[in-house]
């Protein structure tokens, strides 16, 4: 028959970046197609949020948290904080390796190299400091 689509085997299609639709599985082993944007909306309803202990999706319900608060005093090693922006307070600071006893404080880590950078409360000062195979001295900006 003229005009017929070819069946193309799944692992043979084209890959792209970017598609209006994506091609699902249904429960009854039929294909069928979802939006992107409702895509998205499932993984974001199903997927938690993101914390500390797992991988997940950000909480939009509060962005000022971010999820990263550190509660007072509790004697978490500045360099131990996974990458995330968090909000700390530390009377006990220079035994944890935080450049001041209040702030907020930005870890980004590769595989390799990182930096974290810190923003005292009170008196208002910045801080920035390198991971290369280990924490350089936290430095005044």
């Amino acid at each position: 028959m003229q005009g017929m689509a070819e069946d193309i085997k799944i692992n043979e299609v084209q890959q792209v970046k970017n598609a209006a639709y994506i091609t699902v599985v249904l429960a009854d082993g039929s294909l069928g197609k979802i939006a992107k944007v409702d895509l998205v909306e499932l993984i974001r309803i199903n997927m938690a949020t993101a914390t500390n202990e797992h991988k997940g999706l950000m909480d939009t319900s509060d962005l000022k948290n971010l999820s990263g608060l550190i509660s007072d005093n509790n004697n978490i090693n500045a360099d131990n904080l996974p990458n995330g922006f968090y909000r700390y307070h530390q009377e006990n600071y220079n035994e944890y390796n935080y450049p001041a006893a209040h702030g907020c404080i930005l870890t980004i880590i590769t595989d390799s190299v990182g930096f974290q950078l810190c923003a005292e409360a009170w008196p208002q000062n910045f801080y920035i400091r390198q991971l290369w195979d280990f924490w350089s001295d936290w430095k005044k900006i």
